[in-house]
């Protein structure tokens, strides 16, 4: 049940008697072929061997079992690497050296173990996380005092920008600042509307209550049936443009005839604009 690597040529063509180092049984090992028998014919003219001679050979041999992994020494019939080696001007050299010259190894898949090697990337630079310069520094401080001063304007100066931009109530209301309505500080008062020679006249008066200049804007007069719901608009353009302290103004406007369903007419201050 031993299995044993043997060196080729070490039982010979002849064959010769072998024994099992493990278990010490004999036998006839017949001899091997393809092997030049010339070679050989000394050691088939002795015979058997003796049991010295015999220990001789079964030390060659090696056990699987005792020996383990162990590795075979070189025998004296195994080639060596010189051996093996094509000779300079063999036929498959010539061939390997013209496909060399006509068609080079190209460099990219040569091997290289320089510094320069073209096949190693080199690690990127690591850039720092604010490469801060001086115009940057320069260029951040404007554009935030800029901002600063746009948003100061914009909270300070709300009523001019609120009077010739309505629409920017909605940005006051949503920052938290109450809208100014139009006419801030100004009242409407002696409000009518009355029919004259065939067309309505839309008339009233407007009064600054603050201690300081005003600005008059635009006067809307919404007409609306009995459920209040407005069936037309006029904007009436103020007679003044700026009322002084304690001042006063009275304006009219005609309308040409009332709409079917025409109950009454409110008047409220407009951002409009009347042409």
């Amino acid at each position: 049940t031993m299995r044993y690597l043997v060196s080729e040529g070490a039982v010979g063509p002849a064959g010769r008697m072998v024994r099992c180092a493990h278990c010490g049984h004999k036998w006839f090992q017949e001899g091997e072929e393809g092997l030049d028998a010339e070679l050989f014919a000394a050691e088939a003219a002795l015979g058997e061997l003796s049991d010295e001679t015999m220990e001789s050979v079964t030390a060659d041999f090696m056990s699987d079992e005792e020996e383990g992994d162990n590795m075979l020494e070189e025998t004296p019939f195994a080639p060596s690497p010189k051996e093996l080696e094509l000779p300079h001007d063999s036929e498959f050299h010539n061939i390997l050296q013209k496909e060399l010259e006509d068609k080079p190894i190209p460099a990219g898949v040569l091997p290289s173990h320089g510094k320069d090697d073209p096949t190693i990337l080199p690690m990127p630079a690591k850039k720092p996380f604010l490469n801060l310069t001086p115009e940057k520094i320069s260029g951040f401080v404007t554009a935030a005092s800029l901002w600063f001063v746009l948003s100061a304007g914009f909270l300070f100066f709300q009523e001019p920008i609120t009077r010739a931009w309505p629409p920017s109530n909605y940005l006051y209301d949503l920052v938290g600042m109450k809208p100014i309505p139009p006419g801030d500080g100004l009242a409407l008062e002696d409000l009518t509307a009355k029919q004259q020679d065939g067309k309505i006249v839309l008339s009233g008066k407007i009064i600054n209550l603050r201690e300081v200049e005003k600005d008059v804007p635009t006067i809307m007069a919404s007409i609306i049936d009995r459920d209040e719901k407005v069936l037309d608009r006029v904007l009436i353009k103020p007679p003044v443009a700026r009322l002084k302290v304690n001042g006063q103004a009275e304006f009219a406007q005609d309308y040409p005839k009332m709409p079917d369903g025409a109950h009454g007419v409110t008047y409220a201050f407009s951002y409009a604009v009347s042409d």
